[in-house]
């Protein structure tokens, strides 16, 4: 089958590396995400697995949409009642492009779509399936540029970065997705302590932890999965990947993954979220402000969002912040490498250090910078 997994911008290579290494093939760029095809199993593996993609779909059609009347029809050529049936509640998105001559209203789009689905299941079936745009049993992604639709079924059902383990939140929290995206980019050693001083809900720590143990996303919260609805669904193919999945986790020899805030809540919510995570034994966090925050023992890699007036404090009551994070990296980080998701130049400015890496990347509608410093 030809499968689709969406990704943020800034992110796709380390997708790609996920990809090949749960032994996909013919992994290709797309503008949004990758494109790769893979058998049953595979599709199964990435929902589990993958800590960077935001959904995973199934490519179900790809046809010429030159006209909504086009686009209505190559819907409903698409036998929907061998995947779904109408009992299932059912939402659809649309994403157009900028290169379509005819189809520019995403609203109408989006109801040729549905009714193009739900005729052919009345007519297949007798009864069309009810929508709930909120928490669909099924949702259906019609992509549409250059006058060519796509149309993808959802496998994972809500954005995989709702992992399923968050249960203490905090303001401007990193997307899961995001967080090991992070993780992975700084080419942690998964050896080494991980570190961050500014650790609000636990995101990045929790994240690393969970990459250091080996334990899949998938495997870390209480979530469903759309494919499990699906009328082709292999529950023992599930269970036996799932068991895979467990037999992998490893929690011996871990290294220090530590971090603090002077916000006692944040303290409370990375406690409770790495244990909803079940990395509740490895993540150890302290109160204290950065001009107290210690490191664990030994070089490692510290990785950290700081607010940057976006959504948390205001920007100019921020510098006292940033240069008590760049006085805690040159006296007591010396030795390490870290790794600054930045969203502000004239904040940054203030850490008094030289970036030796940017990684551009967007923390949702905001484009940010991840700056590496080696702290010689």
């Amino acid at each position: 089958m030809r499968c689709f997994a969406t990704v943020a911008t800034g992110l796709e290579e380390i997708l790609a590396g996920e990809l090949t290494a749960l032994g996909v093939r013919e992994v290709e760029r797309r503008p949004g995400g990758l494109a790769f095809t893979g058998e049953r199993r595979d599709l199964y593996r990435a929902c589990l697995g993958l800590r960077t993609a935001t959904r995973v779909m199934v490519e179900l059609a790809d046809f010429n949409s030159h006209t909504h009347d086009r686009l209505y029809a190559g819907v409903r050529r698409i036998p929907w009642e061998e995947w779904i049936g109408p009992d299932r509640t059912l939402a659809v998105d649309c994403r157009l492009g900028s290169h379509n001559q005819w189809i520019e209203h995403s609203g109408f789009t989006v109801l040729r779509v549905k009714d193009a689905l739900c005729d052919r299941l009345r007519e297949a079936t007798g009864r069309r399936p009810n929508i709930d745009k909120e928490r669909p049993d099924v949702r259906v992604h019609a992509r549409i540029d250059y006058n060519r639709a796509a149309i993808y079924l959802d496998a994972a059902g809500a954005p995989l970065h709702k992992r399923g383990w968050r249960v203490a939140s905090h303001p401007a929290h990193l997307r899961e997705t995001l967080a090991a995206g992070i993780v992975l980019l700084s080419g942690w050693d998964r050896r080494s302590p991980l570190f961050d001083p500014l650790c609000g809900s636990g995101t990045l720590l929790i994240e690393g932890a969970l990459i250091a143990a080996n334990i899949a996303p998938g495997l870390a919260g209480k979530r469903g999965f759309a494919c499990q609805r699906w009328h082709d669904f292999d529950a023992g193919l599930w269970q036996e990947l799932r068991e895979e999945a467990r037999a992998a986790i490893r929690r011996d020899g871990l290294p220090a993954i530590a971090g603090s805030d002077r916000d006692p809540r944040a303290v409370a919510a990375t406690r409770a979220n790495a244990k909803a995570a079940g990395v509740g034994e490895i993540v150890t966090v302290a109160q204290c402000p950065i001009d107290t925050a210690q490191p664990p023992p030994g070089a490692g890699t510290l990785l950290t969002n700081p607010p940057y007036g976006e959504r948390l404090g205001d920007a100019s009551d921020l510098a006292p912040l940033y240069a008590g994070l760049g006085t805690l990296l040159k006296q007591r980080c010396k030795g390490w490498r870290a790794f600054i998701l930045a969203g502000s130049k004239e904040l940054t400015a203030a850490l008094h250090l030289k970036a030796t890496r940017r990684y551009p990347l967007r923390n949702g509608p905001i484009d940010c910078r991840l700056l590496q410093y080696d702290l010689y």
